[in-house]
């Protein structure tokens, strides 16, 4: 466990180039997304924002209203635990499979609907501050985790498979309405929603 030791210095070493590790590649990853769709998509890219961002956010509605959410197309693999668990190198990996977010399992269409974002608004900038949003986001169970008393491998369990997930699914879906109602008042108003982003 890379936080094994509770709030230890080797904790905090561990944190630190884990969520390093993490905002670095999901920044690198979004800026050559942004940058592939720069090169292929020109111009034209303004104006597939919007129409993209609308029908991707009623997609992800649609897949959080079914029951059986558990298929996305991601690979199943995880990290394995004695890759994680070593002294330096562990984290960095850890930390940058994870931030990078398509290499490991994908419990939320909202990873795939950013990166396409991405993609279709070619922007650089955008796709930085995306990616760095991104990979601050996938550190955040491990801040949670150095921040919480030390839990038993059942709280751990409950906390992160039934607790987390249930408030996430409310807030993940809000904000794909938000998502949706940025999309539906751009096309309403005539206003392409790339004017107000980078």
């Amino acid at each position: 466990m890379l936080l094994g030791g509770g709030h230890s210095r080797r904790s905090r070493r561990n944190l630190t180039l884990f969520s390093s590790a993490a905002v670095a590649l999901a920044a690198l990853v979004n800026f050559a997304g942004a940058a592939l769709g720069h090169a292929m998509l020109g111009t034209t890219r303004t104006e597939l924002f919007t129409p993209t961002l609308v029908v991707t956010s009623v997609l992800g509605l649609a897949w959080y209203v079914r029951e059986d959410q558990r298929f996305l197309p991601s690979s199943p693999l995880q990290v394995a635990r004695h890759t994680a668990e070593r002294p330096l190198l562990g984290p960095i990996v850890f930390g940058g499979i994870l931030g990078i977010g398509y290499l490991t399992r994908v419990i939320t269409p909202l990873v795939w609907i950013g990166l396409l974002l991405v993609v279709v608004r070619g922007s650089a900038t955008w796709g930085l501050i995306y990616g760095v949003a991104f990979g601050l986001g996938r550190s955040l169970e491990l801040v949670i985790q150095y921040n919480m008393p030390v839990e038993s491998a059942s709280e751990r369990l409950e906390r992160t498979v039934f607790a987390q997930p249930r408030l996430l699914k409310p807030a993940a879906a809000g904000l794909l309405v938000m998502l949706l109602g940025g999309g539906l008042s751009a096309i309403v108003l005539g206003e392409p929603l790339t004017r107000i982003a980078f």
